[in-house]
Protein backbone atom coordinates (compact mmCIF):
# COMPACT_ATOMS: atom_id res chain seq x y z
CA UNK A 1 0.00 0.00 0.00
CA UNK A 2 1.35 3.40 -0.90
CA UNK A 3 1.65 5.86 1.91
CA UNK A 4 0.46 9.46 1.93
CA UNK A 5 2.26 12.46 3.30
CA UNK A 6 0.68 15.74 4.38
CA UNK A 7 2.60 18.87 3.46
CA UNK A 8 2.22 22.28 5.10
CA UNK A 9 3.38 25.59 3.72
CA UNK A 10 5.91 27.72 5.61
CA UNK A 11 7.90 30.89 5.08
CA UNK A 12 10.85 30.82 2.71
CA UNK A 13 13.62 33.42 2.68
CA UNK A 14 14.75 34.68 -0.74
CA UNK A 15 18.50 34.93 -1.33
CA UNK A 16 19.64 36.59 -4.61
CA UNK A 17 22.61 35.01 -6.37
CA UNK A 18 24.34 35.56 -9.72
CA UNK A 19 25.45 32.69 -11.94
CA UNK A 20 27.27 34.92 -14.44
CA UNK A 21 27.05 38.43 -15.87
CA UNK A 22 24.24 37.53 -18.28
CA UNK A 23 22.03 35.32 -16.12
CA UNK A 24 20.92 36.31 -12.62
CA UNK A 25 19.15 33.64 -10.59
CA UNK A 26 17.90 33.58 -7.06
CA UNK A 27 17.60 30.63 -4.77
CA UNK A 28 15.33 30.06 -1.82
CA UNK A 29 15.93 28.61 1.62
CA UNK A 30 13.50 25.96 2.84
CA UNK A 31 13.00 23.83 5.92
CA UNK A 32 11.01 20.59 5.92
CA UNK A 33 10.86 18.97 9.37
CA UNK A 34 14.25 20.54 10.19
CA UNK A 35 15.71 19.09 6.97
CA UNK A 36 17.21 22.15 5.26
CA UNK A 37 17.30 22.95 1.54
CA UNK A 38 18.22 25.40 -1.19
CA UNK A 39 15.67 25.63 -4.03
CA UNK A 40 16.78 26.62 -7.54
CA UNK A 41 13.78 27.30 -9.77
CA UNK A 42 14.67 26.68 -13.45
CA UNK A 43 11.09 26.05 -14.56
CA UNK A 44 11.21 29.07 -16.86
CA UNK A 45 14.91 28.81 -17.71
CA UNK A 46 15.80 25.12 -18.24
CA UNK A 47 18.38 26.13 -20.86
CA UNK A 48 20.85 27.19 -18.15
CA UNK A 49 20.84 23.74 -16.53
CA UNK A 50 24.34 22.41 -17.23
CA UNK A 51 27.47 21.25 -15.40
CA UNK A 52 28.36 24.87 -14.67
CA UNK A 53 25.00 25.49 -13.02
CA UNK A 54 25.19 22.27 -10.98
CA UNK A 55 28.64 23.32 -9.74
CA UNK A 56 27.20 26.73 -8.82
CA UNK A 57 24.31 25.14 -6.92
CA UNK A 58 26.77 22.88 -5.08
CA UNK A 59 28.94 25.83 -4.08
CA UNK A 60 25.89 27.70 -2.77
CA UNK A 61 24.86 24.60 -0.82
CA UNK A 62 28.24 24.39 0.89
CA UNK A 63 28.28 28.13 1.59
CA UNK A 64 24.81 28.01 3.17
CA UNK A 65 25.63 24.77 5.04
CA UNK A 66 22.27 23.19 4.17
CA UNK A 67 21.49 19.51 3.73
CA UNK A 68 20.49 19.43 0.03
CA UNK A 69 20.05 21.60 -3.05
CA UNK A 70 16.87 21.07 -5.09
CA UNK A 71 16.88 22.07 -8.77
CA UNK A 72 13.44 22.28 -10.39
CA UNK A 73 13.14 21.56 -14.13
CA UNK A 74 10.04 21.50 -16.41
CA UNK A 75 8.91 18.12 -17.78
CA UNK A 76 5.71 19.05 -19.61
CA UNK A 77 2.39 17.98 -18.15
CA UNK A 78 0.23 14.89 -17.66
CA UNK A 79 -3.37 14.46 -16.50
CA UNK A 80 -3.67 18.25 -16.52
CA UNK A 81 -0.89 18.56 -13.91
CA UNK A 82 2.46 20.21 -14.52
CA UNK A 83 5.38 17.78 -14.22
CA UNK A 84 8.40 19.06 -12.29
CA UNK A 85 11.70 17.18 -12.22
CA UNK A 86 13.48 17.32 -8.87
CA UNK A 87 17.27 17.11 -9.14
CA UNK A 88 18.83 16.67 -5.69
CA UNK A 89 22.46 17.74 -5.23
CA UNK A 90 24.19 16.48 -2.10
CA UNK A 91 26.98 18.22 -0.12
CA UNK A 92 29.50 15.60 -1.27
CA UNK A 93 28.68 16.36 -4.91
CA UNK A 94 26.59 13.22 -5.52
CA UNK A 95 22.92 13.09 -6.52
CA UNK A 96 20.05 11.62 -4.52
CA UNK A 97 17.24 9.67 -6.16
CA UNK A 98 14.33 11.10 -4.15
CA UNK A 99 13.66 13.13 -1.02
CA UNK A 100 10.44 13.08 0.97
CA UNK A 101 11.19 16.27 2.89
CA UNK A 102 12.31 17.85 -0.37
CA UNK A 103 8.80 17.17 -1.66
CA UNK A 104 7.43 19.04 1.38
CA UNK A 105 9.56 22.06 0.58
CA UNK A 106 8.66 22.10 -3.11
CA UNK A 107 4.95 21.89 -2.23
CA UNK A 108 5.41 24.86 0.09
CA UNK A 109 7.23 26.77 -2.64
CA UNK A 110 4.42 25.94 -5.09
CA UNK A 111 1.78 27.09 -2.63
CA UNK A 112 3.51 30.33 -1.71
CA UNK A 113 4.85 31.56 -5.03
CA UNK A 114 3.81 29.62 -8.12
CA UNK A 115 0.04 29.11 -7.88
CA UNK A 116 0.29 27.62 -11.38
CA UNK A 117 -2.37 25.01 -10.75
CA UNK A 118 -4.70 24.87 -7.78
CA UNK A 119 -4.92 21.08 -8.16
CA UNK A 120 -1.22 20.53 -7.52
CA UNK A 121 1.57 19.15 -9.68
CA UNK A 122 3.53 15.97 -10.42
CA UNK A 123 7.02 15.47 -9.02
CA UNK A 124 9.35 13.51 -11.31
CA UNK A 125 12.39 11.63 -9.97
CA UNK A 126 15.82 12.64 -11.26
CA UNK A 127 16.09 9.46 -13.36
CA UNK A 128 12.66 10.28 -14.86
CA UNK A 129 11.44 6.76 -14.01
CA UNK A 130 8.80 7.64 -11.40
CA UNK A 131 6.02 10.21 -11.19
CA UNK A 132 4.74 11.30 -7.78
CA UNK A 133 1.46 13.26 -8.01
CA UNK A 134 1.29 16.03 -5.40
CA UNK A 135 -2.38 16.81 -4.82
CA UNK A 136 -3.63 20.02 -3.25
CA UNK A 137 -6.05 19.40 -0.38
CA UNK A 138 -6.75 23.04 0.41
CA UNK A 139 -5.64 25.39 3.22
CA UNK A 140 -1.99 24.90 2.31
CA UNK A 141 -2.01 21.10 2.66
CA UNK A 142 -0.82 18.64 0.02
CA UNK A 143 -0.74 14.88 -0.33
CA UNK A 144 1.97 12.94 -2.17
CA UNK A 145 1.98 9.28 -3.12
CA UNK A 146 5.35 7.82 -2.21
CA UNK A 147 6.75 4.50 -3.33
CA UNK A 148 5.84 1.31 -1.51
CA UNK A 149 8.74 -0.06 0.53
CA UNK A 150 10.95 -2.65 -1.17
CA UNK A 151 12.49 -4.99 1.40
CA UNK A 152 14.14 -7.58 -0.86
CA UNK A 153 17.75 -6.48 -1.51
CA UNK A 154 18.13 -8.76 -4.57
CA UNK A 155 15.76 -6.48 -6.49
CA UNK A 156 17.45 -3.21 -5.55
CA UNK A 157 19.54 -1.25 -8.04
CA UNK A 158 21.29 0.50 -5.16
CA UNK A 159 23.07 -2.70 -4.00
CA UNK A 160 25.63 -4.80 -5.84
CA UNK A 161 25.15 -8.56 -6.07
CA UNK A 162 27.68 -9.34 -3.31
CA UNK A 163 25.83 -7.06 -0.90
CA UNK A 164 22.49 -8.70 -1.69
CA UNK A 165 23.95 -12.17 -1.23
CA UNK A 166 25.41 -11.19 2.14
CA UNK A 167 21.93 -10.40 3.46
CA UNK A 168 20.17 -13.07 5.52
CA UNK A 169 16.46 -13.78 5.26
CA UNK A 170 14.76 -13.69 8.67
CA UNK A 171 11.12 -13.93 7.59
CA UNK A 172 9.08 -13.43 4.46
CA UNK A 173 10.51 -10.39 2.65
CA UNK A 174 12.56 -9.36 5.71
CA UNK A 175 16.32 -9.31 5.16
CA UNK A 176 19.18 -8.33 7.46
CA UNK A 177 22.70 -7.16 6.76
CA UNK A 178 25.16 -8.05 9.51
CA UNK A 179 27.77 -5.51 10.54
CA UNK A 180 30.53 -5.63 13.15
CA UNK A 181 32.24 -2.60 14.59
CA UNK A 182 34.57 -2.33 17.58
CA UNK A 183 33.60 -5.75 18.89
CA UNK A 184 29.82 -5.24 18.64
CA UNK A 185 27.55 -7.02 16.15
CA UNK A 186 24.62 -5.18 14.53
CA UNK A 187 21.62 -6.54 12.62
CA UNK A 188 20.56 -4.01 10.00
CA UNK A 189 17.28 -4.44 8.13
CA UNK A 190 17.12 -3.46 4.46
CA UNK A 191 14.33 -1.30 3.01
CA UNK A 192 14.10 0.89 -0.09
CA UNK A 193 11.59 3.74 -0.33
CA UNK A 194 12.91 5.69 -3.28
CA UNK A 195 16.22 5.80 -1.40
CA UNK A 196 18.17 2.83 0.05
CA UNK A 197 17.99 2.35 3.82
CA UNK A 198 19.33 0.09 6.53
CA UNK A 199 17.39 0.09 9.81
CA UNK A 200 18.85 -0.75 13.20
CA UNK A 201 16.44 -1.35 16.08
CA UNK A 202 18.77 -0.19 18.82
CA UNK A 203 19.32 2.91 20.95
CA UNK A 204 22.50 4.07 19.22
CA UNK A 205 24.25 7.13 20.54
CA UNK A 206 24.88 10.05 18.22
CA UNK A 207 28.56 9.09 18.02
CA UNK A 208 27.80 5.41 17.41
CA UNK A 209 25.31 6.12 14.62
CA UNK A 210 27.76 8.52 13.00
CA UNK A 211 30.54 5.93 13.12
CA UNK A 212 28.37 3.17 11.64
CA UNK A 213 26.96 5.44 8.94
CA UNK A 214 30.45 6.54 7.99
CA UNK A 215 31.64 2.93 7.95
CA UNK A 216 28.84 1.81 5.62
CA UNK A 217 29.46 4.71 3.24
CA UNK A 218 33.24 4.29 3.09
CA UNK A 219 34.55 0.81 3.86
CA UNK A 220 31.41 -0.83 2.45
CA UNK A 221 31.17 1.45 -0.56
CA UNK A 222 31.76 -1.51 -2.87
CA UNK A 223 28.57 -3.06 -1.44
CA UNK A 224 26.57 0.17 -1.66
CA UNK A 225 28.08 2.08 -4.62
CA UNK A 226 25.63 4.96 -4.28
CA UNK A 227 25.89 5.06 -0.50
CA UNK A 228 23.14 4.11 1.94
CA UNK A 229 21.09 5.63 4.76
CA UNK A 230 21.24 4.21 8.29
CA UNK A 231 18.24 4.65 10.60
CA UNK A 232 18.51 4.01 14.34
CA UNK A 233 15.03 3.17 15.66
CA UNK A 234 13.75 2.74 19.22
CA UNK A 235 10.22 1.77 20.23
CA UNK A 236 8.74 4.41 22.53
CA UNK A 237 5.28 2.86 22.97
CA UNK A 238 2.64 0.94 20.98
CA UNK A 239 2.06 3.87 18.63
CA UNK A 240 5.34 5.82 18.73
CA UNK A 241 8.85 5.23 17.46
CA UNK A 242 11.95 7.41 17.66
CA UNK A 243 14.13 7.63 14.53
CA UNK A 244 17.55 9.16 13.99
CA UNK A 245 19.04 9.01 10.48
CA UNK A 246 22.53 9.16 8.98
CA UNK A 247 22.09 10.24 5.36
CA UNK A 248 24.17 9.28 2.38
CA UNK A 249 25.40 12.24 0.34
CA UNK A 250 24.99 14.55 3.33
CA UNK A 251 27.25 12.17 5.27
CA UNK A 252 26.08 13.12 8.70
CA UNK A 253 22.99 12.80 10.91
CA UNK A 254 20.10 14.98 9.78
CA UNK A 255 17.20 16.18 11.92
CA UNK A 256 14.65 14.15 9.93
CA UNK A 257 14.30 12.04 6.81
CA UNK A 258 11.16 11.78 4.65
CA UNK A 259 12.00 8.48 2.92
CA UNK A 260 13.21 7.07 6.24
Amino acid sequence: MKRTLLLRKFLLAKMPQHINAQTAKEYWLGDGCHHTFLIFDLLDHPEIYAEEFIAHAHQCLLAEQRDDALILLPMGSTNHLRRIKMVIVEPDGSFAAFCGNGARVIAAYWECFLHGDSQGFTLVTADEQKDHPVTALGNGYYRINLLSALTIPHFSHFLVRDAALSCTKEAQDIWTFSLEHEGRAYSLYFAQTGEPHLVCFAALSYEELTALGHLLNTRYRSHFPHGIYLNAVTIVDDSTISVRTYERGVNHITMSCGTG
